[in-house]
């Protein structure tokens, strides 16, 4: 970011002008990012590091790389009832948001329920308003929800599981337990297994949360900075639990 804070920008009432901008500029130019600042009201010279800011957050939005993109708004919908159908589903969960796509997979062959199917909401906080009022029931039978896995990592075994334990590495030596906990913490209630001689992590830490949507919301989400430092995440899963979802598929 430092690179792109020496450049200079300048605004008028309806037009974004950039002089000795960063070199990304001709990117967001050519994917049409800066038509939605368009409309924006007179900023001062001095702004510019807020504006950059929010040229980033639209990019993001508008390319499919932010939080609201559509892996962040989708559930996966597992347990339904033969007789559950694309209209029931959507009916049920638009109690907790807009719903822009739903569906219930088919047998091709057959046309009978697979009994899963997709809901894909238009905002993450649907998605969280919906995980936060489980348990559902839809035509008499308790449905399983969780956050829809992208494609390339539904066949990890690690996908297939439900944890409420998630296991974190790359931590560094001067990151806290008090640390980790208030990162951590905003996707859930953590409990935090450190050394219990230093009281800090050894370069990885394990942390306990009430809910395995809060492990999950974490996974999804991957890209996880603490004190500006990158740390990677993914469900702690024993060799038992492993092999145990293994042996199911």
């Amino acid at each position: 970011m430092s690179c792109i804070s020496r450049g200079k920008c300048l605004y008028t009432s309806n037009s974004f002008l950039s002089n000795c901008c960063f070199a990304g500029c001709s990117i967001f130019e050519y994917l049409g990012v800066f038509r939605s600042l368009r409309n924006l009201p007179p900023k001062k010279e001095d702004d510019h590091d807020t504006i950059v800011l929010l040229i980033l957050e639209i990019y993001y939005q508008e390319s499919g790389n932010g939080l609201e993109a559509e892996q962040y708004r989708k559930l996966f919908i597992g347990g339904l009832s033969s007789v559950t159908t694309d209209e029931t589903l959507k009916t049920y969960f638009s109690k907790w948001g807009e719903i822009r796509d739903c569906v219930v997979m088919k047998d091709p062959s057959t046309k009978r329920s697979r009994g899963f199917g997709f809901i894909t909401y238009s905002k993450q906080s649907e998605v969280d308003a919906a995980m936060a009022a489980r348990p559902h029931t839809i035509d008499d039978k308790k449905v399983d929800p969780k956050r829809a896995v992208p494609r390339e990592k539904a066949d990890h075994s690690e996908a297939k599981v439900s944890t409420k334990r998630l296991y974190v590495s790359g931590i560094r030596e001067d990151i806290t337990e008090q640390v980790l906990e208030e990162h951590f913490s905003q996707f859930g209630k953590v409990d935090i297994i450190a050394d219990r001689n230093t009281g800090k992590p050894r370069g990885f830490a394990f942390i306990s949360f009430d809910d395995y949507d809060s492990v999950d919301k974490c996974v999804l989400q991957k890209n996880h900075h603490v004190l500006n430092y990158r740390c990677d995440v993914k469900k702690a899963l024993s060799k038992e639990e492993i092999a145990k979802v293994t042996s199911k598929f």
